[in-house]
Parts: C-alpha cells; structure tokens; sequence
C-alpha cells in the first residue's frame, strides 16, 4: 500500500486512519436518519407532545429542528400496548444526545435511566432498534482524533434498559 494516497496523506501516516474514527459515528448517524425518516411530526406536534408526556424542559431548551427531521421524535411499536418513545435533545459534534420514554397503552410515559450513563439522558448516536429482541444501541465518540470509539448495546427487559454489550473499538496505527 506503499503509494495509496488519501487525502494528501498515506494510509501509513495514520490520517485516513483517524479519518475513518471520524466517518464511522457520521456514517451511523446519516444512515439512521435515512432509516428512521420523520414519523410525520412537526415541531408543533413535538411541542403538544412534550407537554402530554412531560420530559424534561432542559432537553426541550436543547433541541434543534432540522429539515430531515423537524420533530426528533421516533416511536418504536414493543408490542402489547407499549412503546419506546425517543426524544432528541442536544445535537454535538460527533454525536447527539436523546432520552427515551416508556409508555404502556395510553398511560403516562416513564423516563427510561440507562446503565453506565446513570443518566435518563443518552449521548451517542443511535443504532437501529432491533424490535425482535428489543435491543437499541449506541456508537458513542469522544473527539475525531480519539482513535477508538464504544459501542454500547441495552436491551429492554420489563422496561428496564440493560447492558448487554459494551465494546471498545481502536484503529491500530
């Protein structure tokens, strides 16, 4: 691979090495935007349905509409009257941050605190949501020059976000 450029750099001078730490996260959000359009909410929508299930006001001060989804909002069908509500908040430089809601039928939605994060609150960029296992994930990057990122897997059992997988993965220089 000696005279493979990229970039203006070799692949042994670690630069698209770093490159690709950086497209990995971008990648993943892109394509759960492409994957997960607008579930038809506007922001109007967003902001009747804050008001119906209450989370809190400091993601509301932190969201940001976009155009491919003015909402942020996701709805996940569990099955058995329930679902997982996702409620984008802050948006970051290499990942956003999102809390997630439980609802069973037309009951008040409950925040979901997730494991490792003792937070109701999410930064990363979400993975698809596997409905058959009930398993979410999130990539999760630190800065564009860190050469390694996390991934974390939950999975919702009895409503309750647990760790399932929790990997580090490095580009090697």
């Amino acid at each position: 691979m000696g005279s493979f450029y990229f970039f203006r750099g070799k692949w042994e001078d670690g630069l698209m090495k770093r490159w690709l730490l950086f497209l990995i996260p971008a990648v993943a959000l892109v394509s759960w935007l492409i994957l997960h359009p607008a579930q038809g909410f506007s922001y109007a929508d967003r902001s009747r349905i804050q008001a119906e299930l209450g989370w809190p006001q400091d993601c509301e001060d932190a969201f940001v509409t976009t155009e491919s989804d003015p909402s942020g909002l996701h709805y996940y069908e569990l099955g058995e009257g329930r679902r997982l509500i996702q409620v984008a908040c802050a948006g970051g430089a290499y990942q956003g941050s999102y809390l997630y809601m439980m609802q069973k039928n037309s009951d008040a939605a409950t925040l979901l605190t997730w494991p490792l994060y003792d937070s109701y609150e999410v930064w990363g960029t979400p993975l698809d949501f596997d409905a058959r296992r009930k398993q979410l994930g999130f990539i999760f990057k630190t800065s564009g020059i860190d050469p390694c990122h996390e991934q974390r897997i939950y999975s919702l059992e009895n409503d309750t976000p647990i760790l399932v997988s929790h990997e580090s993965v490095c580009i090697e220089e």
